[in-house]
């Protein structure tokens, strides 16, 4: 509820409501009865009327804009319909979604369906905690890697199956909970017992439990061993699916039944701190082209290893069009970003300043695939915790370090892989 206190405050709200007054009620009263002094304006439609303003200002009277024709009060928000005029593009509208979240003070997503612009404004707070809690197994029947984001303004948790997205890019400044994240990421990851992970932390800081569970490598000689030996692994793979005449590794497993999910399992890879293997962060040569290398090799896995189930995690604090070139960016479809410390930080890692705008909230992010983004919070899993689970791990599955795959694996019992699901 708003009071105004001065006339010109009253003629000012007077003009928004006669350009917006189906969004505005006056405490029962008809707007003829109204005194200028004594009033109060119902401001439930305060974010339509706040878009319109926008539209406003950013397409002036006379020139095509889009036409609002219908909207819809959401458990987080409104929900928006508009309408394109010649002249007026998605991309257009797109690149405005700033001034839409600063209008509305609050979190605007947009995105184009059957022709008409969609935009949902989340004026719904998210909550600021929640602990770790993930157990895979409602998930199994419809996903293949289901993986937690985290919590958004309804209260549910944002799941996705990284199977189908394929490949993930991971950004934030420091403390602002992107290490976390990372935690969670790896621990519910290892809850699936037909999934092998390798860990590259060149910052060596974050992953030193994983040793046993995991590949791991911590030096760039060391990484570039690893990451070659992927790509043999991933020219391998696709001729055990051209063998059975498949393309995916979904249908490979469909085809040979659930044990292939043993024998051919899921492999993600994770690395944290990628901006490590920039090339041009070193002056020494030799040192140079083994990041290069590396590089070279993870925008292939990106580009190519999808499809036979090698996935890709990659996470950096300060990005920058030489740490992620656009064309590995392309190919990493899902991106959650953690608060940045500039809109151009923002600009790389999302494609607008959505992370520079978050609150100083450790493990608030927004995450995005495609044009769609929701405002996250991640869960909260200690690192003595994960160290717990992970520990529980290794003694119900066989995990080891995978560097030779072209050994055949025995699957774990199925008692182990029950075991696994529940910890």
């Amino acid at each position: 509820m708003r009071q105004t206190n001065t006339l010109g405050e009253a003629l000012e709200t007077l003009k928004l409501i006669w350009r917006h007054r189906e969004g505005f009620k006056f405490g029962g009263r008809q707007i003829n009865q109204l005194k200028l002094f004594k009033w109060q304006v119902d401001l439930e439609n305060k974010i339509p009327a706040a878009v319109l303003d926008t539209i406003d200002v950013l397409y002036p009277e006379g020139k095509p804009r889009p036409l609002l024709t219908k909207k819809n009060r959401i458990a987080t928000g409104w929900h928006m319909i508009f309408t394109l005029q010649p002249g007026v593009t998605f991309s257009g509208i797109l690149r405005q979604t700033e001034f839409f979240s600063d209008a509305c003070r609050a979190h605007v997503s947009i995105e184009l369906k059957g022709g008409f612009i969609h935009m949902t404004v989340h004026d719904a707070k998210v909550e600021t905690y929640y602990p770790y809690l993930w157990d895979p197994t409602p998930y199994l029947e419809k996903m293949d890697l289901p993986i937690p984001i985290g919590y958004g303004p309804t209260g549910q948790l944002k799941v996705i199956d990284l199977a189908d997205l394929p490949h993930m890019r991971v950004g934030g400044t420091t403390f602002t909970g992107k290490s976390n994240f990372l935690h969670n990421l790896f621990i519910s990851l290892a809850k699936l017992p037909y999934v092998r992970l390798a860990v590259i932390d060149l910052a060596l800081l974050e992953f030193s439990y994983s040793r046993g569970f995991a590949a791991f490598a911590t030096e760039t000689i060391t990484a570039l061993r690893l990451l070659t030996a992927l790509e043999k692994e991933m020219h391998r793979r696709r001729q055990v699916l051209e063998a059975v005449g498949v393309e995916k590794i979904q249908e490979y497993h469909s085809l040979m039944g659930e044990e292939s999910k043993y024998d051919l399992p899921y492999i993600i890879l994770l690395i944290d701190e990628f901006a490590f293997m920039n090339p041009d962060s070193t002056p020494e040569t030799g040192e140079k082209e083994i990041r290069r290398q590396c590089q070279s090799i993870c925008a292939n896995l990106a580009a190519l290893a999808r499809k036979v189930g090698i996935h890709l995690i990659l996470a950096m604090q300060r990005p920058d069009m030489k740490i992620l070139p656009g064309q590995l960016k392309a190919n990493l479809p899902g991106a959650l970003s953690f608060k940045t410390i500039d809109d151009v930080n923002s600009q790389i890692i999302l494609d607008n300043n959505a992370a520079a705008n978050l609150p100083d909230i450790k493990g608030r992010a927004i995450w995005q695939v495609g044009n769609r983004q929701q405002e996250v919070q991640v869960m909260h899993l200690p690192l003595k915790k994960a160290r717990m689970i992970l520990n529980q791990l290794r003694g119900v599955r066989d995990s080891g370090e995978w560097i030779n795959y072209e050994a055949k694996r025995l699957p774990p019992s199925k008692s182990s892989r029950k075991a696994s699901k529940t910890l």
